[in-house]
């Protein structure tokens, strides 16, 4: 991951510009294993564990209203509710048994203190809306080398205990997605991606300055089957409140 923000920044654009033209050409590309947890519940034995981050109230409501904007156009959608909506910051493993990520879960959580007393804190900025066939998130653009430093000090620190990371791609973004396809668009598909474009969130700055410890099935982030241990402050920081 680039930790020059112009680059970063084309980098989205371009994301952005082949989601379009993709979404044009072939429509959406809906999420089937959603779909079934959403239709019944506990379908999906996906178990992962990963470390987050929770999106402060400003970065909530500005994804309500593009939520609001999108599902008015394609209700059938499934939209994250707010107590879903994260930033991955670490995907420790995923795709694994119950009783091996309980385990794994169970370890990390007596050495994430550690982990986080010298965790530097990134800025995120300048938010844009990414799309593809699968999915829309609110992405950003880290300000300088702090996304990517804290990441690479977690990843670190967990290998210093011996734990490896498994994940399924390496994190080179930083978005928190908010709609996934449960099914084909019933718009047109042209209309649809003027939409997409035409939004434009407010301007927002996000400090991550801490992080959550999660583990649980589904990598949608579904609290309803996903357990939470956190806030922990990165830096050894206070949190307010």
């Amino acid at each position: 991951m680039t930790s020059d923000p112009a680059a970063f920044l084309a980098r989205l654009h371009d994301y952005r510009r082949a989601g379009a033209q993709a979404l044009r050409d072939s429509g959406a590309d809906p999420d089937p294993i959603l779909a079934e947890e959403v239709r019944a519940p506990g379908a999906d034995q996906r178990y992962g564990v990963n470390l987050i981050a929770c999106p402060p109230l400003p970065v909530v409501e500005a994804i309500a209203a593009i939520q609001a904007r999108l599902s008015a156009l394609e209700p059938g959608q499934y939209y994250y509710p707010a107590s879903d909506l994260h930033l991955t910051l670490v995907e420790v493993c995923s795709s694994q048994g119950r009783d091996a990520v309980e385990q794994l879960a169970a370890a990390i959580s007596q050495i994430v203190p550690d982990l986080v007393a010298e965790a530097p804190q990134a800025v995120l900025a300048r938010p844009l809306l990414g799309y593809d066939r699968r999915a829309c998130a609110l992405n950003f653009v880290p300000v300088d080398h702090g996304l990517q430093t804290l990441r690479a000090h977690l990843v670190a620190q967990l290998a210093g205990e011996g734990i490896a990371i498994a994940p399924r791609y390496p994190a080179q973004s930083a978005h928190v997605t908010l709609m996934r396809y449960l099914r084909p668009l019933t718009a047109d598909r042209a209309g649809w991606v003027s939409v997409l474009e035409s939004i434009s969130p407010p301007a927002l700055e996000w400090r991550v300055d801490s992080l959550w410890l999660t583990w649980g099935a589904t990598w949608y982030g579904r609290t309803g089957r996903v357990q939470m241990r956190g806030p922990y402050a990165l830096g050894g920081t206070p949190l307010s409140g």
